[in-house]
């Protein structure tokens, strides 16, 4: 069954807060506003692998990308690490990594600015924080 994929980018960050849409060469497209506010560095490079690296967690690092496998990548710079999914956009040959931050305590979001209205409106990651505080 061929996917139909006709959503913009505002759409997109709707649906997930955390994302990075990569080429067919695996450079990065477009990063989500939210993934931008933790990793700014993240919209002056074009090479994935330049600011992120597999992280050891990942279950059998993959060479290529391809639908479906379960990521964990470490952002360079700030060293934060993200859980995930890549989908490969075969029409268009383009791979979204829908992510989520792994962190230990809400601190670690709100001392980079980070809100409720972040994240996407039935995102529970954020809840799940609050649960933990309380």
């Amino acid at each position: 069954m061929p996917l139909i994929l006709n959503v913009s980018l505002e759409e997109l960050q709707k649906i997930t807060s955390f994302y990075i849409l990569l080429d067919e060469n695996k450079q990065i497209i477009v990063c989500s506003k939210a993934l931008l506010k933790l990793c700014p560095d993240t919209s002056k490079i074009k090479e994935l692998s330049e600011a992120f690296s597999f992280d050891p967690l990942t279950p059998n690092v993959p060479k290529e990308l391809d639908s479906n496998d379960f990521i964990f990548i470490k952002h360079n710079e700030s060293e934060i690490t993200f859980r995930g999914v890549s989908f490969a956009l075969n029409s268009d040959k383009l791979t979204l990594m829908a992510l989520t931050p792994l962190v230990k305590n809400i601190s670690e979001l709100t001392s980079r600015g980070f809100s409720l209205s972040d994240f996407a409106l039935h995102d529970t990651f954020f809840d799940s924080l609050l649960d933990r505080k309380s």
